[in-house]
């Protein structure tokens, strides 16, 4: 959930810090934020590809 809240925070733009507790924990909510952000703009810019 905090992954998400902070993708939604920086795609408003503002600042975003992630923190958790470990790093394996972070970079699975990073891989997590960059596959949702890959996803948008794929879905945004789907008639580019034409």
């Amino acid at each position: 959930m905090g992954a998400g809240i902070a993708q939604v925070s920086a795609q408003a733009d503002l600042k975003v810090t992630l923190v958790d507790q470990t790093d394996p924990i972070l970079q699975k909510a990073r891989s997590g934020i960059e596959a949702s952000v890959k996803r948008v703009a794929k879905k945004q810019h789907a008639n580019d590809e034409k």
